[in-house]
């Protein structure tokens, strides 16, 4: 098959407690692993049950053998959204969701940040989709919209 590239990324989480609240508490929470059928379902924006999200997703495994593996799958949607959905900027009107962001083939990270998630979630794969900040050595600290 065609090689598959991937790149690990460091990232800090930063968050603010809130007076009262335990110390530490909102980090667990955030990166702990989801519970058994967490980050399956639909969510605003994240339509998994969407019968153009699953046709598309079962179109795009279909070719893979019964009882692939989830990596196999997983890889399978990442290309699909990384080489067809074109990136596109978000000039300020409100967010896409995965469906929108699939019929129009394009869709500003975060849309396709959502895209690839239900996509996922609709072959029965965990997914959330996770904000905060790309640091680099520059001044700009930009948001970035990343699939866990």
């Amino acid at each position: 098959g065609e090689p598959f590239e991937a790149r690990a990324e460091f990232l800090v989480g930063l968050r603010r407690r809130q007076s009262g609240s335990a110390p530490g508490k909102a980090t667990a929470l955030a990166l702990a692993a989801p519970e058994d059928g967490g980050h399956l379902g639909d969510e605003p924006l994240i339509e998994a049950a969407h019968p153009a999200i699953a046709g598309h997703a079962a179109g795009l495994c279909g070719v893979l053998k019964d009882g692939t593996a989830r990596l196999d799958a997983a890889q399978a949607l990442y290309r699909f959204v990384e080489k067809e959905v074109r990136n596109e900027a978000n000039l300020g009107g409100p967010p896409s969701g995965a469906v929108a962001c699939l019929n129009k083939r394009a869709g500003d990270r975060a849309a396709r940040a959502r895209l690839l998630a239900a996509l996922l979630r609709s072959r029965g794969i965990p997914a959330r989709v996770v904000q905060g900040l790309a640091l680099g050595k520059g001044a700009e600290q930009p948001l970035h919209t990343w699939v866990e």
